[in-house]
This record gives C-alpha cells, structure tokens and sequence, in this order.
C-alpha cells in the first residue's frame, strides 16, 4: 500500500475540534461517569481485579444515603479520583486532584472540585470543574 492509497481514508478535521469541544466532551464523559453506579457497589470484586479495573466497573461507587462528614467527604474524593484515573484518559494522572467543597448551599447536596490538565491536543489544558453530588439521589451535575 503505497501512500497515495492512504487519501481514501477519511480523517477527523482537527481544526474543527476546538478548546472549547474538548472539555465539553470532557465534562459530558465526566458526568456520565459520576452518574454511573459501578458494578463493584453491588457485588465484592476483591477476587477478580482484572473485573475492577476494567469496563464492567465502569462508574463510581453509590453515594446514595451516605454520610456527608468530612472524613466520608474525603473518601467520595479519592473514589472519584480512582474512577477518573480508570475511565477518563484524556485527564493526565500526575495533574489530577479531586478536593472536598463541603455542603452546597446547606442542601442535601456535596460538592467536589477536579482539577487537571486535559491532554491529548497539541498542548494540555489545565481545568477546573465543580462537581456537585446529591446524596439522597445520586445525581451529579459536572460544571465549571
């Protein structure tokens, strides 16, 4: 196959891919993450690792009904940030940080902030998103 062949394939237009495309891609695959219950919220996956890690995991852990003290906000962090790490590779690993905000507006509602660098395009993106995660429902809305 010589390279003139190679111009019957059709190639993404990368200058209609914009900033402003990227990280509303990003955040859209964000929210669908968060608002996705993993399969290891229902059944103990400590025997099968490889199941973890992969696709059939895909999510977080249910944070219906669950404490909203600091210590529990702290550990919804580290499960987000362990989810972005196993699903959202456009995210650089070293860049991303995951922080409790506390109570939004004294709802039922807690609220985190992810921060990172958006690779991937010719140069990385830093971000900053405001994720706000509803206890009682489980419903996350990803902002910035």
């Amino acid at each position: 196959m010589g390279r003139e062949d190679f111009r019957n394939f059709a190639v993404a237009n990368l200058e209609r891919f914009t900033e402003k495309s990227l990280r509303a891609s990003v955040m859209r695959d964000l929210a669908w993450l968060l608002n996705t219950i993993s399969f290891e919220s229902t059944q103990d996956l400590s025997r099968h690792p490889q199941v973890r890690d992969s696709v059939l995991n895909f999510g977080v852990r249910d944070f219906a009904g669950r404490s909203l003290g600091r210590d529990a906000a702290r550990e919804q962090a580290r499960e987000i940030r362990r989810a972005i790490l196993r699903f959202e590779p456009r995210i650089n690993p070293a860049s991303l940080r995951v922080e409790p905000r506390g109570r939004v507006d004294g709802s039922g509602k807690v609220g985190f902030v992810i921060e990172g660098e958006i690779t991937g395009g010719p140069q990385a993106l830093p971000v900053r998103l405001k994720t706000d995660v509803d206890v009682e429902t489980m419903t996350v809305e990803v902002s910035e």
